[in-house]
C-alpha cells in the first residue's frame, strides 16, 4: 500500500503560487515531484506560466520531457544562445559566481554579462547576492547546466576559467576567488 501525504502538505504551494487550490493539481504535483522542493517549485512555475491548456497538461509535458532538467530548459524558452553560453560558463565557476570573474571568463563586456545575469534572474535561474555576486537559484539548476554540456565543452571552459583566474591573480584583481 502506497501512503500519500495529505493535501495539507502540498496544498499550500499550489494556493500560494497559482492563486487557487486545486486538489487534482496538488495530487498530480506530488505524483510528478515526489515532494522534491526544487522540482515542486519549478513545476509550479511552469503551471503558473499558463502555456498549456490545463495545469495537468503542463505537468504531463514535464514528466515526459525529463523532469528537473526539462523544467530548467523551459526557463530558457525564447532566450538567445548567448544566455545559455553565459550560464554554462557560470556553472563551471560553481554555484556562487563573481561578476568580475564571470565577465573575464565569458570574454564579454560587463554590460552584456549584467544584462544576461538579470535575464537569468527574471527567469528564476539565478539570484543576485550583492552588486558583484550571483548564485544559481538551486544547486540542481547549476548542475543541470553543467551536466548537460558535452565533456569536451566543460574541459574547454575549465581551461578558459583557469586562464581568467591566472590573469586576475597576476593583476591582483580578486582578494577572494
Amino acid at each position: 500500500m502506497i501512503m500519500r501525504p495529505t493535501f495539507q502538505f502540498t496544498s499550500g504551494l499550489p494556493v500560494q503560487d497559482t492563486g487557487r487550490f486545486d486538489a487534482p493539481l496538488a495530487a498530480a504535483l506530488f505524483d510528478l515531484t515526489e515532494g522534491n522542493p526544487l522540482f515542486l517549485r519549478e513545476s509550479l512555475q511552469v503551471v503558473a506560466a499558463g502555456a498549456f491548456a490545463t495545469p495537468i497538461d503542463a505537468l504531463r509535458d514535464i514528466g515526459v520531457a525529463g523532469g528537473v532538467l526539462a523544467v530548467v530548459r523551459s526557463r530558457l524558452g525564447g532566450a538567445d544562445g548567448g544566455l545559455r553560453t553565459l550560464l554554462e560558463v557560470a556553472s563551471v565557476l560553481g554555484r556562487d559566481v563573481s561578476l568580475a570573474l564571470l565577465t573575464h571568463s565569458a570574454g564579454q563586456p560587463l554590460d552584456e554579462v549584467q544584462r544576461g545575469l538579470e535575464d537569468a534572474a527574471r527567469r528564476g535561474l539565478l539570484v543576485q547576492r550583492s552588486d558583484d555576486r550571483w548564485a544559481f537559484s538551486h544547486v540542481l539548476v547549476r548542475e543541470a547546466f553543467y551536466r548537460e554540456m558535452p565533456e569536451s565543452r566543460r574541459s574547454g571552459l575549465h581551461a578558459t576559467v583557469k586562464s581568467a583566474l591566472e590573469r586576475r591573480v597576476a593583476l591582483g584583481g580578486e582578494q577572494q576567488l
